[in-house]
């Protein structure tokens, strides 16, 4: 499954409301709306998680009513496993539409990036 991995910061500091967020209409403007939606989830779910996690477990996308979540390590998958169920109730919370699963992959990386 391939997903955007794209994340933007909301430079104005306003309009953090996800279904908002996505209602932009136009290509770029979806394709960038969608981002900053995944990076406004990303920011919701942050105060549940362990301090461990926080910047090594990235939105990826929601996807046919899953949430998929990208670590950097099989260790770091591991461990945000165990956390899929305060996910995923903090995720339905916040994300307009529903969403039944969460689902972690690997976010390969090649060497010196972060």
């Amino acid at each position: 499954m391939l997903c955007p991995m794209g994340h933007s910061s909301d430079d104005s500091g306003s309009n953090r409301d996800i279904p908002g967020i996505l209602r932009r209409r136009n290509h770029l403007g979806s394709l960038v709306a969608r981002a900053r939606a995944y990076g406004e989830l990303e920011r919701k779910l942050a105060p549940i998680l362990p301090s461990m996690l926080h910047g090594r477990l990235k939105v990826a996308c929601v996807r046919d009513r899953s949430l998929v979540l990208a670590v950097e390590s099989p260790a770091w998958a591991t461990r945000a496993r165990t956390l899929t169920q305060p996910i995923l109730a903090e995720a339905k919370k916040h994300w307009p539409a529903p969403i039944d699963e969460v689902r972690i992959i690997l976010n390969k990386t090649t060497p010196g990036q972060s």
